[in-house]
């Protein structure tokens, strides 16, 4: 059998204001086998941010139902909610044909934030330690902030043990 790869993909986001891409903290997600691979982000408007990938060396693009991007977005004091829209999606075959995906767009809204509280119950406890333990060891989940503590841009075991220490600290 012969099976065709997407080798490299294209998209731009467009954010409402107040949400800007932190272009340093983005990158491949786990899902994706070939961790040589890379995913540049920066702007080209006003709000708009262009995401690419360096090809992909012919391995399967993801397996299952797993993040393939983490885009670290940010919101200021303007933020108010709104759309954000995501255009001009396409991957490159391993044939070389360039394979246009559908333009998409979703909602966003504010919401409170608790730094630690993976799971999002409110309250950064046990559960949220046993999640981040989870996607430390299996690397397989979506990236959430809420488990960047130290906030540098990693999930690590730096950041379960600040979790754990806030916790008892409560």
């Amino acid at each position: 059998t012969t099976r065709t790869n997407i080798v490299s993909v294209q998209f731009d986001v467009k954010l409402p204001e107040g949400l800007s891409i932190q272009t340093s903290y983005c990158g491949i997600a786990p899902g994706v086998p070939d961790k040589t691979q890379k995913l540049y982000v920066g702007e080209v408007g006003t709000g708009v941010f262009r995401a690419l990938s360096t090809p992909f060396n012919l391995t399967p693009f993801a397996t299952g139902n797993k993040a393939v991007f983490k885009l670290a977005v940010t919101a200021d004091n303007t933020f108010k909610g709104g759309t954000v829209t995501l255009t001009n999606m396409f991957g490159v075959l391993d044939t070389a044909v360039r394979y246009d995906l559908i333009d998409d767009s979703f909602k966003v809204s504010v919401v409170d934030f608790v730094k630690g509280d993976v799971n999002y119950d409110g309250q950064a406890n046990i559960s949220d330690v046993m999640t981040t333990i989870d996607y430390v060891i299996k690397s397989d989940q979506l990236y959430s902030s809420a488990m960047d503590i130290n906030e540098d841009g990693e999930v690590d075991l730096s950041d379960i043990l600040a979790l754990v220490d806030y916790i008892l600290e409560k």
